[in-house]
């Protein structure tokens, strides 16, 4: 059967799902904890290679939150002495940060090295690794694949 592992970016964690019940759960080390990595649901699609031990993945990948958008009012006194207000509505600095590549998103999260032996003796086409800023969604539970929230 093919697992399912769900990397959370805001819980540190790793965790690990085959036909719907939980395997197991671990820390992860992610580079840069506080930029966000989006989402990213990497698929392996089949075997390739000569010796067929190579998967070839598939991805689609989700930026992360859009800047916060920040309104305040502007008053200013004209020559006349007249209050002028006016709204304004910017980004706050420092939100904007570029998207990142699926492959510098997977270059940020370090995972123990038994850990990527076990994944790597148990993933098989059909696998699915999603990597998230947010947790697991309310709605994973008993009986269910990973719920990927995205906001």
């Amino acid at each position: 059967m093919p697992i399912s592992i769900f990397v959370s970016r805001k819980k540190q964690r790793l965790y690990i799902r085959q036909n719907f019940e939980p395997l197991f759960d671990v820390p992860v080390t992610i580079a840069q904890p506080e930029a966000p990595l989006g989402t990213h649901v990497f698929t392996a699609l089949e075997f390739t290679g000569p010796e067929r031990s190579t998967l070839r993945w598939n991805v689609v990948s989700l930026p992360g939150e859009p800047p916060k958008r920040v309104r305040h009012v502007e008053e200013r006194r004209d020559r006349y002495g007249r209050v002028r207000r006016r709204e304004i509505e910017e980004e706050r600095a420092g939100d904007a940060a570029p998207p990142q590549s699926p492959a510098q998103v997977l270059a940020r999260i370090e995972i123990a090295a038994e850990v990527s032996e076990a994944i790597a003796q148990m993933i098989i086409p059909g696998s699915a690794l999603i990597v998230s800023d947010q947790g697991l969604g309310d709605e994973t539970g008993e009986g269910t694949d990973f719920d990927v929230v995205t906001r």
